[in-house]
């Protein structure tokens, strides 16, 4: 990546920014979205629209803002995964440190964002980065060595396709593997690189919601990636997303807890 004039960011730093991100998100799906649930509920009613109270209006807005803030997060976790997948020294370990820890993160993000404690209906994006990284390992292994163009092609077309199919129930699902398969195989190419990202884009936001778009603020931060490591721990991520979800997840126990006993 090129950096932009005199400013430019470390894997560390936007590491740090994508997990700020994320924590925001998750507060206001988890945190305020709730408390603006029970804002709405009046006398025992359910009021929306022009009935809605204005605290519940104010709780809304603040809602809608940091999940367009969240949107920042998921383009450079992605980012991320592609450079650790290109410059690991192992890759086994690689791998099975996403896995290790897509198992630990799994209950928290099912109680949070799913039905119960195993809701086999949704997993969380860290076994999206683990099918990921595995159709990388293929493109390269069986892809990249074809002398073949067409054969190269049908490879990667056939493990993009077959990781979206595995990510199916994956939070981001296919929109997401496209996202990653894009920042892997044009990384060298920018005109096709951002192609393929706005594409990845709108194929999440089809998926999901149009404020998925904000993401795009999201690649030019990535823009001033300027490839050095920087100064953090490899493992802040893998340790703060089960913790986060841990912890989110209680706090919205207790405003539930709390609204059953009418003291919010």
């Amino acid at each position: 990546m090129m950096t932009m004039g005199k400013i430019s960011l470390s894997r560390s730093a936007l590491k740090n920014i994508a997990i700020i991100s994320m924590l925001i998100d998750h507060v206001g799906a988890l945190i305020i979205y709730n408390l603006y649930l029970v804002a709405c509920y009046v006398d025992g009613e359910f009021l929306l629209g022009d009935l809605m109270p204005t605290k519940a209006k104010i709780l809304y807005a603040i809602y809608f803002v940091m999940r367009c803030i969240g949107r920042i997060a998921f383009p450079i976790f992605c980012y991320m995964v592609v450079e650790g997948f290109l410059h690991t020294h192992s890759r086994p370990k690689y791998l099975l440190r996403l896995v290790i820890f897509a198992l630990i993160s799994e209950i928290p993000f099912d109680m949070d964002f799913g039905s119960g404690m195993i809701d086999f209906s949704c997993q969380n994006v860290i076994w999206l980065y683990v099918i990921a990284v595995l159709m990388m390992w293929v493109i390269e292994r069986f892809g990249e060595t074809q002398k073949s163009t067409e054969k190269r092609v049908v490879v990667t077309v056939i493990a993009i396709v077959v990781a979206g199919l595995l990510a199916y129930t994956c939070d981001y699902s296919f929109g997401g593997i496209l996202l990653i398969a894009s920042m892997y195989l044009f990384r060298d190419k920018k005109t096709y690189y951002w192609l393929g990202c706005i594409v990845s884009l709108i194929v999440i936001a089809l998926i999901s919601s149009w404020t998925e778009l904000f993401a795009i603020v999201a690649l030019l931060l990535l823009e001033l990636y300027n490839g050095e490591k920087g100064k953090g721990s490899k493992y802040l991520f893998y340790i703060f997303y089960p913790a986060h979800l841990t912890l989110l997840g209680m706090a919205s126990g207790v405003i539930y807890v709390l609204f059953e006993y009418g003291m919010i």
